[in-house]
């Protein structure tokens, strides 16, 4: 059977993996599928929703490995991360971290100015960048999530096209798997990768990921999910 590839990004896409999480351990199952990989795409390091469905799913893996499954019993689908499904089929990257929760290069303990080197432009650039982003936005530190503005998602998130992850995931795919995309429409990270993601992988070559055929002809699932809280508006804050 193959293989269902979920990239959750954001918030909203560690939440509903951890609702999946729970159906998997009582025993529903997604059909024709031998292991789910959940790849989670959130910058923010310390968003709750995330470091909780991380947790969760490490639970299941330690409870899977440790008792027998049957046709109608509890936690019957194989989850997985990308490095132990890799060594599995010995093409293990070193650089590939044991998580379910992947970073972006450039965003632990920096500013949007700093990724996109700033200081560095001519002044003809940096007239542009300032029209694009005013101070607040340039001074926004990317550890904790873009805040509503899918502008700098977008610009951040390309690069994970770059990543070990990508490339490893692209490495690993075969004739028959499948992938999902789960993302929020509402706010910066999953607004903005969710496009970003879709035409890295449908618009990939050979000189950028391996398999890229597979990948291009793959079905490809998605939920976006509209806005479903509010948050209240407050002196001096972002939103």
């Amino acid at each position: 059977m193959a293989r269902l590839f979920i990239f959750g990004i954001g918030g909203t896409g560690s939440r509903i993996i951890k609702a999946l999480t729970m159906l998997m351990a009582s025993g529903i199952e997604v059909p024709n599928t031998s292991e789910i990989v959940p790849i989670i795409i959130d910058p923010d390091a310390q968003n709750g929703d995330m470091t909780r469905t991380v947790e969760i799913l490490n639970d299941y893996q330690k409870i899977y490995d440790a008792i027998e499954h049957t046709q109608n019993g509890f936690f019957k689908t194989k989850i997985t991360t990308l490095k132990k499904l890799a060594e599995q089929s010995g093409t293990a990257n070193v650089a590939l971290a044991e998580t379910f929760q992947y970073n972006i290069n450039g965003t632990k303990e920096g500013r949007f100015r700093e990724f996109i080197d700033y200081s560095l432009l001519d002044e003809t650039n940096k007239a542009l960048v300032d029209l694009l982003y005013p101070e607040h936005l340039l001074n926004l530190s990317l550890d904790e999530g873009f805040k509503g503005n899918p502008n700098i998602g977008a610009v951040v998130l390309n690069q994970f096209k770059y990543s070990n992850e990508l490339k490893q995931f692209a490495n690993l795919f075969q004739t028959g798997d499948r992938i999902f995309i789960i993302s929020s429409i509402f706010g910066g990270t999953g607004a903005a990768g969710f496009p970003l993601l879709l035409k890295n992988l449908r618009n990939a070559d050979a000189t950028e990921l391996a398999n890229h055929k597979l990948i291009q002809d793959a079905p490809i699932g998605a939920v976006t999910v509209m806005p479903y809280f509010g948050v209240e508006p407050k002196a001096g804050g972002m939103i």
